[in-house]
């Protein structure tokens, strides 16, 4: 027993040397750095994200306030904007910090003195009262954090303004902040305050307050986290090098990094990065450490389920590992922070363990002290003092082995169970104790107040509301009835107007069908014309007369047979041109009495109206009657037909393989066929072209 009470006076026997400093940082890894915040603050900008706006403009305000301090009230502004009306008070609580830290960075800086026309003393007036302001938020809302880190800033700008400060006000926000950093667990709050107020200490020699160890702790070996601009430009540079197992790391620590800042989304970027090169990467260890960091990232984010899950895959992934060793710790905590009729006792003692079992295996200290000092947190709280009390000897036993975070963890143990044991040894631990409980006292009673004018307001505010809300029933009745009137004329204005296209279609239908018969009789009195023709040319005894007649009857033909294609198609008022050509030139083909070859080079489909249909048919049929006509017999007639489309214009194009006519002659001629022919032409409104060139040629261009 008499060596655990030597382990509780080394708590406060224990000192070491801390220097207020900050991690090298050049111009171009901090502009990066910049730049990359100003990037998250666009994106949430743009996706309206408020809290991430609030966050971003705070921490840039934080980051240009010593570099650009006119920037860095914009971006105070804007915090100050979305924070305000953001019903979490805590980020109002962290900008009204954030404001007090430029307060006292203006104050310091005689560029800014000059530019704003204020006084120093003002400035740090202006640093105080927003500290306090966010104190009072903080209190308010039962945030410890942000009271600590406010005290904190009391301090530094008490320190900075010594000469009107009070004397003793420096070490009661000293106090203050240390004793909210260690109700919060904040060890970067305890050192940070723990370092400017020793550095206050020995700039005013005290030495024995240095020495005596009861009002200032500092820690050695202490580091601050590398500066994320810099992990930055490592992980672009391991990209640049594809060297995977370096891209893994750095990403893993900017993970880190990014967590430390509570910045999310940052986090889960390059988590998400590492995970996807340690999944190709042949080492199970490392891939086992990527699900690790994933689980802890999950319960920052507030999803302990997702944690777990990532755990689980840690432990299979890494079996045996020291990755796996950590996610049983991790789990071990999740199940302890169940309520005590929640707990699974055979859970914890599996996980727990397990765990021990890897930190033995792989000799790893700190996983084993990590794992042991949570334990010692369950039998703490499910009252086993005998057994705590037990597990604390055995770690006093190796406070030699500890790290500066574990033999924080093993101290502040050290006094939890002296609270929860009633074993006030010391009349330190007793006076500590005490101010801390009049603190509490205190809080609770400001709080009592604060929650009854909240009553107060909440009343008269409902009171508020339920007036509104009856005159806003009553104008939602008005508008409902108008609604449902309007609702009734556009139901009747539907129906008529369903009426009235009904009406049309039939009407359509009717028209419809009166055309196809129209287009059925007109073919069936061509053909009848093209019969009695043909019965008249039996009966005559002159060639002219007969071939005159034969090509009358090949232009009815043409005709009958466009009307017979509209009888038979869908589309009333137009025809597919190409097939109507190709069954009007084998029609020709077979009628004409001798071998006749021709080529056709026409667009798969192509629609025209009727007119333009028949004036083409007409052409084409007497160019084709032309040519069978008047090329010579002992020729092999060949024929060549091609419609082509280009800039909105229709292009027939006609050859034969005969001996041709010049176009003067052509055009001169009193023949019926090339008059209609040109007539056609001149109707469609189109340019021709004769050449002679290796036979007749025609060509007709009109628009489509």
């Amino acid at each position: 027993m008499r060596y655990f009470v030597l382990g509780i006076i080394l708590i406060f026997s224990y000192r070491g040397v801390c220097q207020i400093s900050e991690p090298p940082r050049d111009n171009r890894s901090f502009e990066s750095y910049v730049a990359m915040l100003l990037d998250s603050l666009m994106f949430a900008e743009k996706t309206k994200n408020t809290i991430n706006i609030i966050r971003y403009s705070a921490v840039l305000t934080t980051q240009l306030q010593a570099t650009d301090f006119e920037k860095a009230a914009l971006y105070l502004k804007q915090a100050f904007q979305y924070a305000s009306s953001h019903p979490e008070k805590r980020w109002y609580a962290d900008v009204c910090n954030r404001a007090g830290m430029l307060m006292l960075s203006y104050a310091n800086n005689p560029a800014a003195l000059k530019k704003l026309s204020r006084s120093a003393a003002q400035l740090y007036d202006s640093s105080m009262f927003w500290h306090r302001q966010a104190i009072n938020t903080g209190i308010a809302i039962g945030r410890n954090g942000t009271i600590g880190w406010g005290y904190r800033g009391l301090l530094n700008t008490a320190i900075s303004h010594y000469q009107k400060s009070i004397r003793d006000s420096i070490p009661h926000y000293y106090n203050h902040a240390i004793a909210m950093a260690i109700l919060t667990r904040d060890l970067e709050l305890k050192n940070y305050s723990n370092s400017v107020y020793g550095a206050y200490l020995k700039q005013q020699s005290d030495r024995n307050k240095v020495q005596s160890g009861a009002e200032y702790i500092a820690y050695e070996n202490f580091k601050e986290l590398d500066d994320i601009a810099t992990l930055i430009d490592k992980f672009v540079n391991a990209e640049a090098l594809k060297d995977t197992a370096s891209i893994i790391s750095h990403a893993f620590n900017l993970s880190t990094a990014f967590r430390r800042a509570l910045m999310l989304d940052q986090a889960s970027k390059y988590i998400t990065i590492a995970l996807s090169y340690a999944k190709k990467y042949q080492d199970a260890t490392l891939r086992a450490y990527a699900y690790l960091h994933k689980g802890s990232l999950m319960i920052d984010m507030g999803e302990p389920d997702s944690a777990g899950y990532y755990y689980l895959k840690t432990i299979k992934t890494g079996n045996g590992s020291n990755p796996a060793g950590w996610a049983y710790y991790h789990l071990l905590r999740k199940k302890i922070e169940e309520p005590i009729n929640k707990m699974n006792k055979d859970s914890i003692e599996y996980y727990y363990n397990s765990a021990l079992e890897v930190g033995k295996r792989r000799k790893n200290v700190n996983l084993k002290i990590s794992i042991e000092m949570a334990y010692y947190r369950y039998l703490t709280k499910v009252g086993d003092f005998g057994n705590a009390e037990s597990l604390l000897q055995s770690l006093y036993g190796q406070q030699a082995q500890m790290d500066v975070t574990g033999k924080e963890a093993f101290y502040s143990s050290v006094h939890d169970f002296l609270a929860k044991a009633n074993r006030l040894d010391t009349l330190i631990e007793l006076k500590r104790l005490y101010s801390l409980s009049h603190d509490v006292i205190t809080a609770a009673k400001h709080q009592d107040q604060l929650y009854a004018k909240d009553q107060q307001y909440e009343v008269s505010k409902t009171k508020s509301k339920l007036e509104a809300t009856s005159i806003q029933l009553n104008n939602t009745a008005k508008i409902l009835t108008a609604s449902v009137a309007a609702l009734i004329c556009f139901g009747l204005l539907i129906a008529y107007l369903f009426h009235l296209f009904r009406k049309n279609k039939r009407l359509s239908q009717r028209n419809e069908l009166l055309l196809k018969e129209q287009n059925h009789r007109v073919k069936n009195n061509l053909q009848m014309i093209s019969s009695l023709l043909s019965l008249q040319s039996q009966k005559l005894l002159s060639t002219d007369a007969k071939d005159a007649l034969e090509e009358s009857k090949g232009r009815i033909n043409s005709v009958a047979l466009l009307h017979r294609m509209l009888y038979e198609g869908e589309n009333v008022g137009s025809i597919e041109a190409t097939a109507y050509l190709q069954s009007l030139t084998e029609e020709i083909r077979y009628s004409a009495g001798r071998d006749v070859s021709i080529t056709l080079n026409l667009p798969e489909r192509i629609s025209l109206k009727i007119e333009k249909v028949t004036s083409l048919g007409l052409i084409i049929n007497e160019l084709l009657t032309n040519s069978i006509k008047h090329v010579d017999y002992s020729t092999p007639l060949e024929i060549h037909l091609s419609i082509t489309e280009s800039e909105g214009k229709l292009c027939l194009s006609y050859a034969d393989n005969g001996q041709g006519v010049s176009k003067e002659a052509w055009m001169a001629s009193p023949s019926f066929g090339n008059q209609l022919i040109q007539i056609q032409g001149r109707q469609l409104r189109g340019e021709f072209e004769i050449t002679t060139r290796n036979g007749f040629q025609y060509e007709l261009k009109i628009s489509a």
